[in-house]
């Protein structure tokens, strides 16, 4: 069973924003005048002590990893955690708006002999034959059945025949009605009792009950036309050959399903997913444990065609040193293309899903370049092999959808990883009022994770003015020592106690400072490969002892 709790990665950085805290709180105590009676006080200068206890509180992995949308924290089976990072899903068009057939005409232009007329009472039947290709938006496809549930066919056209009574019938045979089951027939009426010039006719017809039936043709897109004239025999004069010209015109066709071979197509999931968990670094080396940066792409679809993703682009970037990493999904130089399931005619109207794993990818190598952006852009096109014998299909509503996710085990070595923030900081405050500060930080470390940490005090332009720890150690937090492998697990918390004193002179140079740099300095323990278990906590108990001075004036 998989829980998954969200996380803030400037929190995991707590200890930072704690020890701002500290300084809010001590030069904020203009009150302590308002506690005392001044009066009561002999005028010399006296330096009185006041302990106040700050933090006396336990941190778990809730605490350092707060709200965030960008990352997930999963807990595994073995209850060790990792870092789920990812995009929002990408969802395609529906196959109508990618897979259309054009509008489109056909003009033919024939001359029918008619050597003997009938008598006048009788008639004469000529039939002649033609067919036209359906023209459709990707070469090499192959339709067996177009269901269409909008589009108009246009039949128009002229004769010179002088007949006083002649008709004509024409069948579109692969044009047919979904409920009779009957080919298309138009009927015209030729007849021409005042030997006009031309004679025409023109028939609109809605196809919204008619799909297009082309499964005894393997190849063309053919739609065959069987025209029969009928002439009755009158006294008028035989002016053969008679010119027949006609136009069709197919519009606005929109289809409901399609089957047959569809050919190539070609959509774009084009996306990024930031790796936060670098936004922060500025110097440092990660390595990752075997096998701890999983990529997960997961497909919905309901095409019901051989769909392969072939990635156009992959690749991770650091805006800090300006470099780029192509990502391998399969290991270095293997080609990023892969196959996806699709549903088999049974399914249809159905959305099937395709979880890859692909666990032999390069970016762990690539943490290396301490990476902030992941970016790719899938291409997943249909009929890939081209086969065209294949038999496939999709229904005006077949849509895809892909979903990317890198998880990142927490499963690693640091050695010095550093990161670093930048706080607006203003003192406001009489340093006048302190004769030093003293800071003690009292921590029982259960983390696997050892913290040399600094504030640097700047003015408007950057320029250092003083720093929170000026000599001796400047580790707060000890790592905990840890076990062999395959757990690599905190097998006790480890204790550390630091004082850091600011004096008042010290205190005055504060005074000027309006930014305030927070840098700390990560390394696992001995900077050898740990894992990070959701019951890891850390106690934090953080103290201060102030000489404030007091002048009755």
């Amino acid at each position: 069973m998989k829980n998954f709790f969200t996380t803030n990665p400037i929190r995991a950085y707590a200890i930072m924003p704690l020890l701002m805290l500290l300084f809010s709180l001590i030069f904020s105590c203009n009150k302590l005048k308002d506690d005392f009676d001044f009066s009561k006080l002999a005028k010399p200068e006296w330096n009185p002590e006041f302990a106040f206890p700050l933090v006396n509180s336990t941190f778990g992995i809730g605490d350092i990893f707060g709200d965030s949308t960008l990352v997930f924290i999963k807990t595994n089976p073995d209850n060790s955690l990792s870092l789920v990072y990812s995009a929002k899903e990408i969802i395609s068009e529906d196959a109508e708006k990618i897979m259309k057939i054009p509008d489109q005409g056909f003009d033919f232009n024939q001359e029918i002999p008619i050597e003997i007329l009938p008598p006048p009472g009788s008639s004469v039947t000529q039939d002649f034959d033609f067919n036209f290709q359906l023209i459709t938006d990707t070469s090499g496809q192959r339709l067996d059945e177009v269901h269409m549930k909008n589009g108009t066919f246009q039949l128009s056209g002229k004769t010179d025949l002088n007949r006083d009574q002649a008709s004509l019938v024409m069948t579109f045979h692969q044009l047919v009605h979904i409920t009779s089951h009957e080919p298309l027939t138009l009927n015209s009426s030729l007849n021409n009792p005042n030997q006009d010039p031309w004679v025409t006719f023109n028939h609109l017809v809605n196809l919204e009950e008619y799909l297009l039936d082309f499964s005894g043709d393997t190849t063309s897109n053919e739609i065959t036309v069987g025209a029969e004239f009928t002439i009755y025999g009158d006294e008028n004069p035989n002016l053969t050959p008679y010119a027949f010209d006609f136009s069709i015109e197919i519009n606005d066709l929109e289809f409901s399903k399609l089957f047959g071979y569809l050919g190539n197509y070609k959509m774009h999931f084009k996306d990024s997913i930031n790796i936060n968990f670098f936004e922060k670094t500025t110097f440092g080396g990660i390595e990752v444990g075997p096998g701890a940066v999983d990529i997960y792409i997961t497909t919905k679809n309901s095409f019901g065609t051989p769909i392969t993703i072939v990635a156009d682009e992959l690749y991770v970037t650091s805006g800090k040193n300006s470099q780029q990493v192509d990502i391998f999904l399969k290991g270095p130089g293997e080609p990023n293309i892969f196959d996806i399931d699709s549903p088999t005619i049974g399914q249809i109207g159905e959305t099937v899903i395709t979880n890859n794993d692909f666990s032999e990818n390069n970016l762990g190598e690539a943490f290396n370049i301490s990476p902030e952006m992941f970016y790719y852009d899938l291409g997943a096109i249909t009929n890939y092999e081209g086969d065209s014998l294949d038999l496939n299909f999709v229904l005006d509503s077949s849509r895809m959808a892909v979903d990317v996710e890198i998880e990142f085990k927490l499963f690693t070595a640091i050695h010095q990883f550093v990161v670093e923030d930048t706080l607006k900081f203003d003192f406001n405050q009489n340093p006048d009022e302190l004769d030093y500060v003293t800071f003690r930080i009292n921590t029982y470390n259960g983390f696997p994770l050892e913290v040399d940490m600094q504030l640097i005090f700047t003015d408007a332009d950057f320029n250092p003015l003083d720093s929170l720890i000026t000599e001796g150690d400047h580790r707060i937090l000890a790592a905990a020592p840890v076990s062999g492998p395959p757990e690599y697990k905190v097998t006790e918390p480890a204790h550390k106690l630091t004082d850091i004193t600011v004096t008042s002179d010290r205190l005055g140079n504060i005074v000027d400072a309006k930014k305030m740099i927070l840098r700390a300095s990560l390394s696992t323990t001995n900077s050898d490969l740990v894992r990070i278990y959701k019951d890891y906590n850390m106690q934090i108990k953080i103290g201060t002892l102030a000489g404030v001075k007091i002048n009755d004036n």
